[in-house]
């Protein structure tokens, strides 16, 4: 994830975690910008990011609005102590933002298949024997 902590002291204030749609339309800059979220702490996944990427390599503009907001997004984060870049996330954070987003697309993890079970079996012990590792 990458993290941008606005305000210049230590947050102690809220962490937003923003999916895709909420970078492209600003929100978050603006609240910032208008002091409603001041001191907040924002990890943008890097998810969204890639999201934001390919959506511009694409030539749609949605992509190119979401990269302009996380530009504003690391020039409102300047003179903090913690620069813009990718920064560790706790797990929990980290969860809830993949979760969220496969409910937001509707796909849903189960239990693997029998088939899926007996694949992922050969492919470990494919790497096992290519690294010459064992399970002892």
């Amino acid at each position: 994830m990458l993290a941008f902590i606005t305000g210049a002291a230590p947050p102690t204030g809220m962490n937003i975690v923003p999916d895709t749609s909420v970078i492209i339309d600003g929100r978050v800059s603006d609240r910032i910008s208008d002091g409603e979220f001041a001191d907040a702490t924002v990890a943008v996944p890097e998810a969204v990011v890639g999201e934001l990427e390919s959506q511009a390599n694409e030539g749609r503009q949605t992509g190119w609005d979401g990269l302009e907001e996380l530009q504003r997004l690391a020039d409102l984060a300047d003179g903090v102590d913690l620069p813009p870049g990718l920064h560790p996330v706790p797990n929990d954070i980290d969860r809830a933002v993949a979760r969220e987003t496969l409910e937001k697309k509707g796909v849903s993890i189960d239990d693997p298949s029998p088939e899926q079970r007996r694949y992922h079996e050969r492919w470990t012990e494919n790497a096992r024997v290519e690294t010459g590792g064992s399970d002892s």
